[in-house]
């Protein structure tokens, strides 16, 4: 999921080295691998040194059945969302009580409302964005599809990742 070859000539040592350990810190924990695995993909070596002191050096808040790896792993991902936008459209999910399907029109509306698309121009523009942004959460794993067409929903534990007070 993140392009790491066990075969190094696709890579230098020193990267592979360090693509290793970062895996190795996600714990073998599925959620955590996967979310950092593509936060990850296709980055160079220095976004892999960045991830790998960003789970070194988390802070983890205690949050009830969240472990420290995959706290950190989703923080990391949180961390690697391109821009400001899709990381408050992310958040807004987070809102959503546990198992709520979210309707995609609701966050389009809401976004528009507290004024969260820098220059747009009208709210199908709004709708592209924010039906763009759903597909990269949901790639990242920070978002799956919710029951019935246009929903989205948020896993509980990525839900209580979000609303902690270390991402928001």
């Amino acid at each position: 999921m993140a392009g790491i070859f066990n075969d190094t000539s696709h890579t230098s040592t020193d990267l592979y080295i360090t693509q290793k350990k970062v895996a190795d810190e996600c714990g073998c924990l599925p959620i955590a691998i996967v979310t950092v695995a593509r936060a990850l993909k296709d980055k160079d070596r220095h976004s892999w040194n960045s991830a790998m002191l960003q789970l070194c050096k988390s802070m983890v808040k205690n949050i009830r059945g969240v472990e420290e790896k995959v706290f950190k792993s989703l923080e990391l991902s949180y961390n690697f969302l391109g821009s400001r936008e899709i990381k408050e459209c992310f958040l807004l999910c987070s809102l959503y009580a546990e198992d709520f399907n979210i309707p995609i029109e609701d966050l389009v509306r809401y976004g528009v409302g507290i004024e969260l698309f820098e220059a747009i121009d009208s709210v199908n523009e709004a709708r592209d964005k924010v039906h763009a942004f759903v597909d990269e959460l949901k790639k990242g794993y920070l978002l799956m599809d919710g029951e019935g067409g246009g929903c989205v929903k948020m896993h509980d534990v990525v839900r209580d990742v979000a609303i902690s007070e270390n991402l928001t």
